[in-house]
């Protein structure tokens, strides 16, 4: 994080000393003028450490301290005295005083000390950053990567690709775009990057930038000052500022309004920030990891996403493949998960029985990582058994993979189905699933033939509504962003069903053929 230091000493040449020996990099300081009025500034402005002389205090002087720490950013305090008189001293360090210094003290000593609270207060609000934006390693959330990069799950193929080149990224300071379908664990690959970056001792600092109003995005990401709209009546630091020396994470940067976008990306480009009603800028030291599930190309040819930033954004592009794409992960994802949930809820032993696993494995997962992450706590909440059934899954789990266990068809249908390598011509010339092999394997087939089905309702229901999403949505009881997500997985257009339910234009009509 950026540390800011105002130095409130009353002779100019002692000011100028102090700021010559706090750190230079990563130290905003601002010297405090005879002329102003110390407590307006307190009032109105953010600090981390504040730097004032003891007859600068009103008496008594402990409770000024007191009332200085009480500030909204708690800063610490440093005061200055030309006599030692300890009774004094007990009293400031109780009333929370950092540290009392004698203003005749050598300067190697004095910078040691300074060097070392600045450095102590980064720390502390890194930490304190790190638990209120993403919880601690281990924690309940699942959020954070118990170990990097080598903590992900990776049997599949895709994902070692992809943590071959998360591992190389890593080591770099790059920026990093992550796509890839929503639920499917963006954010937690990019904590794993920075986990196994230069830059893990830093902070790691995460936006949802389509879950915040378009009037507060750009104070939350570069701050604003006192008076700079209706209601700042303090200055407020950004997430640029807090990231500094770590990880800023754009998730759904595709959400960021279009003048919000030119910000950005004169941000990326000199890696200065100017809060909003400042003129003047300072220095930032972040790397920049952004994610989406939108196509960003798509977005630009469309003209709502900057080309210039699209191309300073994906200096290095990362796709998360869906789970369905990575069923030799889903075993060892839920053994991980499961264990943590049950120990956290002080039931150890509990295990997941293996027709649950096949049933696991057999659904098709839309919601990805997360919907299977939710499902499992949710069977560790309400199931009791100590070997996890069938039963005990949530129902949507549980339907697919209601036939695992059968021995064999239950119907002539079945029969029908299972005696042919590919589905009846005639159920295939009547739905569109003619040629679905299966003769391959359950997963792939069943992927297979949801997918065609997928695509034939979403069609239907489109043609049905000219086009209008919010309908289509209603009608299929799904949100608005999971239906353009399935349009564009399967490349519809509502444009294309809009031509389609326009009228034929009226003219001359042909004349009816000859008996």
């Amino acid at each position: 994080m950026l540390v800011r230091v105002l130095v409130a000493l009353h002779d100019l040449e002692s000011r100028r000393r102090w700021m010559r020996l706090l750190p230079q990099e990563g130290v905003v300081s601002l010297e405090f003028e005879e002329s102003d009025d110390l407590w307006a500034l307190l009032h109105e402005t953010d600090f981390d450490l504040i730097v004032v002389e003891v007859d600068r205090l009103p008496n008594p002087a402990a409770a000024a301290v007191r009332q200085i720490r009480s500030l909204p950013d708690r800063p610490d305090v440093i005061v200055a005295v030309d006599r030692e008189d300890p009774e004094e001293r007990a009293g400031l360090l109780a009333a929370g005083c950092m540290a009392v210094i004698n203003r005749g003290v050598q300067d190697p000593t004095l910078r040691d000390t300074l060097h070392a609270i600045v450095q102590r207060r980064r720390s502390e609000t890194d930490r304190r950053l790190d638990v209120t934006q993403g919880g601690a390693p281990g924690s309940s959330s699942g959020s954070i990567p118990p170990r990097g990069l080598l903590g992900l799950t990776a049997r599949s193929t895709p994902m070692q690709r992809l943590l071959t080149q998360a591992r190389l990224v890593a080591d770099s300071d790059t920026t990093v775009l992550i796509t890839g379908e929503t639920g499917v664990g963006k954010e937690y690959l990019a904590r794993a990057i920075h986990a196994e970056s230069p830059r893990s001792s830093g902070p790691f600092v995460p936006i949802n930038c389509g879950a915040l109003p378009e009037g507060l995005l750009e104070t939350e990401l570069f701050g604003h000052e006192r008076g700079a709209f209706t209601g700042a009546t303090r200055a407020r630091r950004g997430y640029f500022e807090l990231a500094h020396r770590g990880t800023l994470f754009l998730d759904e940067v595709a959400e960021l309004p279009f003048h919000l976008q030119v910000k950005l990306l004169r941000v990326l480009e000199d890696r200065r920030v100017q809060r909003v009603g400042s003129e003047s800028s300072f220095q930032v030291d972040v790397r920049l990891v952004a994610a989406t599930n939108r196509d960003l190309e798509h977005e630009v040819a469309g003209a709502r996403l900057r080309e210039d930033l699209y191309y300073r954004l994906a200096v290095v592009s990362l796709t998360v493949p869906p789970l369905r794409d990575r069923r030799e992960d889903i075993p060892e994802l839920v053994r991980e998960r499961f264990l943590r949930l049950t120990e956290l809820r002080g039931r150890r032993g509990r295990e997941i029985g293996p027709e649950a696993m096949a049933a696991l494995c057999a659904y098709s997962w839309p919601g990805n990582v997360r919907e299977l992450f939710n499902a499992l706590e949710q069977v560790a909440i309400l199931s009791s058994r100590p070997v996890v059934q069938v039963p005990d899954l949530p129902h949507r789990i549980a339907n697919a993979g209601a036939g695992l266990s059968e021995s064999g068809p239950r119907s002539r249908a079945d029969e029908s189905i299972v005696g042919e390598s590919v589905l009846p011509s005639e159920f295939g010339e009547r739905s569109g699933f003619a040629g679905v092999s299966l003769d391959g394997e359950w997963a792939t087939t069943k992927d297979s033939v949801v997918g065609k089905l997928e695509r034939i309702y979403l069609d239907r229901l489109l043609r049905e509504t000219a086009g209008r999403v919010g309908l289509v949505a209603a009608r299929a009881r799904l949100s608005p962003r999971t239906v353009y997500a399935l349009m564009r997985k399967y490349g519809l257009r509502k444009a294309d069903y809009r031509r389609r339910s326009t009228p034929e234009p009226t003219g001359t009509p042909n004349p009816p053929p000859s008996r």
